[in-house]
């Protein structure tokens, strides 16, 4: 069995899988298993990969018939993994040459299911790199260099970036908790991201940049979105939302979980889209997601916790006011009066 399996989907990257896999074949432990998996490129990815293969063993390709995006082609290669521990490397991205080492000595060490790194990244062409994810700069006052479970940092974790590729975990663990990524071709990470923090794994942080994440024009993070894509999102939120509101935990977290989707929600319906008549559409229809949790929780709940500017401005027509109001009359008619306001333009 090998330490760290790495697995790596592939479709059409020509420019950039040599950076990628050189980062890889060249890590300072040898003990590893990368998993290619070619979504059924059009360009030279799958000749590439041949190449590298044939020079190196530990390289397992493995080459679709049907594409299917990034999800499905991830969960082909963690259902082929045989290393005690995975990590997920995009093909465009690369990782330092000693990631596998420091991170298989951290999660060992620390007997975690999960290990968070940092990030950097840069623009494709450009050698200028910012941090991406600093899981030290985040957690601020929760950082620690002793081990947390998930559930006791939920404020601080669900901050962190959606993406699964900062992260190594225990094999095992995501196999006994049947985590994977959805099989949607956009925000494949969500619903991975969400059962992992129910799942509740035992983490610790190794505070070093260890990935490089290229922003690159034609990606689909990149991309504006249209009606199909908008629509993948409403139905990765409403997965999200019910997996949260039937989750056995106190109401103030699963608010923190909603709260969180419903800021995740607004950006890829509305700021990542420019066309002026599917923003409206998509107004109408984030108003009909908070109609399917808002009567599941109290007002005075909702209105202490979702504190978003976004969830205000959609749900009440009136901006932020609603929520400024609130808490300059936190009692009496005025608050039931609001009440009343809140639902009839929302809802009716």
């Amino acid at each position: 069995m090998p330490k760290v399996s790495i697995i790596i989907p592939v479709y059409n990257v020509e420019k950039y899988l040599k950076q990628c896999l050189d980062s890889v074949v060249n890590q300072t432990m040898q003990d590893i298993e990368i998993i290619c998996v070619n979504d059924c490129s059009t360009d030279n990815s799958l000749c590439i990969l041949k190449e590298y293969a044939k020079k190196d063993s530990r390289i397992v390709i493995i080459d679709k018939d049907i594409n299917e995006g990034l999800g499905c082609t991830r969960n082909v290669g963690q259902k082929h993994a045989t290393g005690k521990y995975i990590m997920f490397l995009d093909s465009d991205d690369y990782i330092a040459l000693d990631a596998c080492e420091k991170l298989y000595n951290k999660i060992e060490t620390d007997n975690v299911d999960v290990v968070f790194f940092n990030a950097d990244r840069f623009y494709d062409g450009k050698n200028k790199f910012s941090p991406k994810i600093n899981m030290e700069l985040t957690l601020k006052d929760a950082y620690t260099s002793e081990t947390f479970y998930a559930k006791d940092k939920y404020q601080y974790l669900l901050n962190q970036s959606r993406e699964v590729w900062f992260k190594i975990y225990n094999k095992k663990f995501l196999d006994d908790n049947h985590i994977t990524s959805s099989e949607h071709r956009l925000c494949e990470d969500t619903l991975f991201r969400l059962d992992l923090l129910l799942a509740n794994p035992k983490c610790s942080i190794l505070n070093d940049t260890l990935l490089y994440y290229r922003l690159r024009k034609g990606s689909l993070a990149r991309s504006n979105h249209d009606k199909s894509k908008s629509d993948i999102i409403f139905d990765i939120n409403k997965k999200c939302i019910d997996k949260i509101l039937k989750f056995s935990f106190s109401e103030d977290e699963k608010l923190l979980f909603i709260k969180n989707q419903v800021r995740w929600l607004n950006i890829w319906t509305d700021t990542k889209v420019s066309d002026k008549k599917l923003k409206k559409r998509n107004l109408k229809k984030r108003r009909n997601e908070y109609k399917y949790f808002l009567f599941n929780f109290s007002l005075r709940k909702i209105m202490n916790l979702m504190y978003d500017t976004s969830f205000w401005r959609d749900i009440s027509k009136i901006g932020n006011e609603l929520f400024y109001i609130y808490y300059d009359y936190s009692k009496g008619y005025l608050q039931y009066r609001i009440k009343i306001l809140c639902f009839k333009i929302t809802i009716n």
